[in-house]
């Protein structure tokens, strides 16, 4: 094997020998037997060992970026519970909504009642915005709209658990602000 450095002149093989010189195993003065070092050089032990680490070497670093780079950059592998955590399977079921009459938003509050935790804001909701009701409260604190007067003590409990009143609602409403049919009432 010759080892060109910087196109110098400055050449050797992995044995020592002069540019252009076959390579060989130095004489060790035993005798080869028959077909062999016929055009193949003998390998020293030194040699054969260097050969068969940097193969090991390279074997490693190989099978070590595959991995790394199998493994991804995103998230640490899973990890997994010795006991299995139970998953509700049944979901309620739930019916679609959407925040309508209020230009300037609304908001969604902790309870329907005039309970004083209820009346603070828990979210704020705009038009347009989707709700997915569960249930309603047909008893809950009287909201009255300002821009048209019309009032209702029907507040719907979403999936989340925030209660929206049903005027900024665009299910229907019934005479004297009664509540969508179909919606059952809310247990406690």
């Amino acid at each position: 094997m010759q080892i060109i450095l910087g196109g110098t002149n400055t050449q050797s093989n992995a044995l020592g020998s002069p540019p252009g010189s076959p390579v060989t195993a130095p004489d060790s003065g035993q005798p080869t037997g028959s077909g062999a070092g016929r055009g193949r050089p003998r390998l020293t032990r030194r040699t054969v060992r260097i050969l068969a680490v940097a193969a090991m070497a390279m074997a490693l670093l190989g099978g070590a970026g595959h991995w790394w780079s199998s493994r991804g950059e995103s998230s640490p592998p899973p990890t997994r519970s010795p006991t299995p955590t139970p998953t509700r399977t049944d979901s309620p079921r739930t019916w679609s909504a959407r925040i309508t009459n209020t230009p300037n938003g609304t908001f969604g509050y902790p309870g329907p009642f005039a309970d004083p935790r209820h009346r603070q804001p828990a979210a704020s909701f705009f038009e347009g915005n989707l709700l997915r009701i569960v249930c309603q409260e047909r008893n809950g604190r009287l909201i009255t709209d300002r821009t048209d007067d019309v009032q209702s003590t029907v507040w719907y409990r979403l999936e989340t658990g925030i209660w929206v009143s049903s005027l900024y609602t665009d299910l229907p409403q019934g005479d004297a602000g009664r509540p969508s049919p179909g919606i059952p009432d809310c247990t406690y």
